[in-house]
């Protein structure tokens, strides 16, 4: 039913169609020279029969016999196309057959092993309708936009023609879903019936309904389909001047921060209507000034969740203040394995579909851990298990029974943790109800590998207690409990999305944040990595869209709410305008047994795992397979630009901001945004170079890499660098060296080595949020990590003062306020007495004294005295309060 273009393969194209220059991917022949790229080539989905109908459809065009070629075109839409091929075979209800690919790896000569049965979700590739096709064999887009091109190219009697057929049908479907305000429902009227009148007014609703709900790009991208796709006569004569779609379209851009873009759109607006005008808020303004008018004059920065993360570090600070600590009960989980009596030096064979594909060497780019800061508390993982504790204290808040212990990693056999995968999977997702994470396995499945082992876990946030897992969907025959989860889910609304390896075929699966339940699954690409998977990448979903990058030669975008494939991009994995430079594979890299499988390990030779960004509306991505950092248009899948990596010098994508983009390694390197020009580079003063130190940060105002034991801060647009060292956080043991990533939110800067966490408050931002604080208990924690020892003995003393007038009897917290009073004033005059300050010392007690009621706060108190005479050396008044102490008088 379904085919897929060959992994190493190339493709043919058919003869532009008559709708808009595009054309329809076919399978079997190979690209042209200057279009290859290095590595394996990711097969994308096409149906076969769809290639045969457009050709049909397009020959009857050219003899104008209109009724046959829109009979044809509508099949195409509605997945008619498979009628005339062989009929399926019977499924159970809810089954569908899953496309096969064309190569999953398997040897020649050797029987496939054949994967367990097991239910499946009705696959959006396995609907005709879905397919993809390419004009230039990088940009892929779904085969319904062929469709519509073609429909839009029909003559002014062919459009009649299908609207006397199908107009009162959209017609009837169009009122209804205005009726419910369901912009979903609308698209899908403008894509059953694209060139009636009623698809004209359904894609102009579905496009305001979107942005209703703040689904910005979405909505955008509905204008734009109205705009460049539809026949503008047809157009106009149903909807009036295009005055008003231009102006959604530049109020979309200016709404998600994209200003530059949405004055270029107002532009060519004017142009094409030069003495049109526009209402705004009752106010009649020439299309040629509208730029000018406060509503895109300024405007918002940008969309959320667009800008660079926000933190503290960068003030006045100059040392952080140590929280805590705290160590992994492995320390090193990705440590080499041993070799054991005649294991040294063999290999483990295997068996099962896919299994001669090598996986990334474990230490490659460790750490591989990260931490989530979710407010006042922190979530990450101890191996598999996963821990929030409070950001303050360190208490721990919620910890999972999973297991701590890692089997020992044997020497030639595949393992649990590689830091290449636990960055994007050992993240945690969260909202007010519940955990979400991906939970791996020590075990192989049945004949999976330990890499593809794993399953998506929601617990409870308050208790830990499970709420649900894909691998109980064994039983809803739901099909999710076979999948590889690349990566940690993201939220949007109430779904989950998580990038999905499905039996060599790489995609989106979508479940229900509540249930589990799925509600699809968007396939993308069969194989394109040299690896048994690909590193993950977290979806980035913004204005209704969700992006995603395989790090298997592909980077797509998808309706985040329905799953619907925008575009699909085979990824520049080598600079096009210079020679791909070849590297020979090492023995160590070659089937060395032939055509028997077997494990081993590869060397990643582009980035390393970052995060996938958005900014502006462009999708920055650095994939782990390619040389080059990409700029892509968010809304068309467009190549903007591209900047060629040099090894180690530019190791990994550190960041961006509205302006910036950085490169970090042995060098940073600084690229403007919207062109990709290349402004400056700096040496980056390591104390002990890394091949890869780890991660840092980037906002609008400072670049954060990580260092021995110190954190190195340059200015965003270019400057001298700034070095602040780590305290130590746990006297008593040895500091924590090596890679290192780094977190920050608001007050708390978070750095994950290999074995273990430590936190760091930035005092400024401390003492700034205790100002804030309403709650005095909260107030005075506060300024305790801040150091303001002083300001939280104050808060004290007030408290508990006012509690004393209280009557009877007294509130039960009276007691823990006294207590922290009594402490906090020893503890100053004991530092007071170390700087040999004997009044200041004595002076802080004495004040505290008349706040206190009862023995055992009052001997609470001169234990205190007690201690801070011996550290001012007086033995004899020391003495003659020890003797007061015991005595238990005044």
């Amino acid at each position: 039913m379904a085919a897929l273009l060959p992994a190493q393969g190339g493709m043919n194209r058919s003869d532009p169609p008559a709708g808009g220059g595009n054309t329809l991917l076919l399978p079997g022949r190979e690209p042209k020279p200057q279009d290859e790229d290095s590595g394996p080539r990711p097969g994308f989905f096409a149906i076969d029969n769809v290639d045969r109908f457009v050709r049909k459809a397009k020959d009857f065009l050219a003899r104008d016999e209109y009724d046959a070629a829109i009979q044809v075109l509508v099949d195409v839409l509605e997945g008619k196309v498979v009628q005339d091929a062989a009929p399926p075979p019977q499924a159970p209800p809810q089954e569908v057959p899953q496309p096969e690919p064309a190569n999953r790896g398997r040897q020649p000569g050797r029987a496939p092993t054949q994967p367990p049965e097991r239910p499946t979700l009705p696959s959006p590739e396995d609907d005709p309708s879905r397919a993809v096709y390419s004009a230039d064999g990088r940009l892929f887009r779904p085969v319904r936009r062929l469709v519509h091109e073609l429909l839009a190219g029909l003559p002014p009697a062919g459009i009649e023609l299908f609207r006397a057929r199908y107009e009162v049908e959209a017609e009837q479907a169009y009122r209804t879903a205005m009726a419910r305000r369901d912009p979903r429902a609308l698209e899908t009227v403008a894509t059953r019936w694209f060139v009636t009148k009623a698809a004209a007014r359904a894609l102009l609703g579905a496009g305001d309904l979107l942005m209703d709900q703040g689904e910005l790009r979405a909505a955008m991208q509905v204008f734009l389909v109205l705009r460049d796709v539809y026949p503008k006569d047809e157009r106009r004569a149903v909807l009036g001047p295009d005055t008003s779609l231009w102006v959604r379209i530049a109020l979309c851009l200016q709404l998600l921060g994209e200003r530059q873009r949405a004055v270029e759109t107002l532009h060519a607006a004017a142009a094409e209507q030069p003495d049109a005008a526009v209402r705004v808020l009752g106010e009649a303004v020439a299309l040629r000034d509208l730029e000018r008018h406060p509503l895109f004059a300024g405007g918002p920065g940008g969309a959320p969740g667009a800008r660079a993360a926000s933190f503290a570090l960068g003030g006045e600070s100059q040392a952080l203040v140590p929280l805590w600590e705290l160590r992994f009960a492995d320390p090193q989980p990705y440590r080499a394995a041993q070799a054991e009596g005649q294991r040294a030096n063999m290999v483990t064979t295997l068996s099962g579909e896919g299994s001669n594909l090598p996986a990334p060497r474990p230490r490659e780019f460790t750490p591989g851990g990260t931490v989530a800061i979710l407010g006042d508390e922190v979530a990450f993982f101890d191996h598999m298990r996963l821990r929030v504790h409070e950001a303050g204290s360190g208490r721990a808040v919620l910890e999972t029974q999973h297991s701590l212990a890692q089997q020992r990693p044997r020497q030639g056999a595949p393992r649990a943790r590689h830091a290449s995968y636990d960055y994007a999977v050992q993240q945690v997702e969260w909202d007010e109800q519940r955990f979400y994470f991906v939970f791996g396995s020590d075990r192989p499945v049945g004949n999976r590998r330990l890499e593809l082992c794993n399953e998506l876990i929601a617990i409870d946030a308050r208790s830990g207690n499970l709420v649900w897992t894909t691998r109980t969907n064994r039983e809803r025959g739901t099909g999710t409990s076979e999948l590889t989860w690349l990566a940690a889910p993201t939220r949007h609304g109430t779904l989950l999305l998580a990038p999905v390896l499905d039996q060599g075929a790489y995609g989106v699966q979508c479940v229900e944040a509540a249930t589990g339940r799925p509600v699809y699954r968007t396939l993308l690409h069969i194989g394109g990595s040299e690896l048994v998977r690909a590193p993950g990448v977290r979806v980035v979903v913004q204005g209704g869209t969700a992006f995603v990058a395989t790090n298997a030669g592909a980077l797509g975008a998808l309706d985040a709410a329905t799953g619907e494939l925008r575009w699909l991009r085979r990824v520049e994995r080598e600079d096009p305008f210079r020679p791909p430079v070849r590297r020979l594979r090492s023995r160590a890299e070659q089937n060395v047994f032939g055509m028997v499988n077997y494990y081993r390990e590869h060397e990643q030779g582009g980035f390393a795992p970052a995060e996938l960004l958005v900014r502006d509306g462009i999708v920055l991505c650095a994939p782990t397979d390619g040389q080059c950092l990409l700029g892509v248009d968010g809304a068309s899948g467009e190549l903007l630009w591209v900047v060629p990596r040099e090894g180690n010098a530019h190791r990994h994508l550190l960041g961006a901001n509205r302006k910036h983009v950085y490169l970090a390694g042995s060098r940073l390197l600084c690229v403007d945004l919207r062109s990709g020009v290349r402004l400056w580079e700096d040496e980056v003063p390591m104390s002990a170079p890394l091949r890869f130190a780890g991660r840092g940060l980037v906002n609008d105002e400072w670049v954060v890499l990580p260092d021995d034991r110190a954190l190195l801060m340059l200015p965003a647009d270019g400057g001298r660098w700034r070095r602040l060292a780590l305290p130590r956080v746990a006297p008593g043991e040895g500091d924590q060296t090596g890679p290192v990533n780094l977190t920050a939110s608001g007050p708390y800067v978070a750095a994950v080595y290999e074995g273990g966490v430590e936190l760091y408050g930035v005092p400024e931002a401390i003492a700034s949020r205790a100002q804030s604080e309403t709650d005095p208990r909260r107030r005075a924690n506060w300024l305790l990590l801040a150091g303001d020892l002083h300001g939280a003995l104050a808060v004290a003393e007030a408290e508990l003062a006012k509690l004393n007038g209280a009557g009877e009897p007294e509130p039960p917290e009276r007691d823990a306020w006294a207590q922290r009073a009594i402490d906090q004033a020893g503890e100053i005059a004991l530092e007071s007495a170390r700087a040999a300050a004997r009044e200041p010392a004595l002076a802080v007690l004495d004040r505290v004294r008349p706040l206190l009621r009862g023995s055992e706060e009052l001997r609470r108190w001169r234990l205190h005295r007690v201690n801070v005479l011996r550290v001012l050396k007086d033995g004899a008044a020391a003495e003659r309060e020890q003797r007061l102490l015991e005595e238990g008088r005044e």
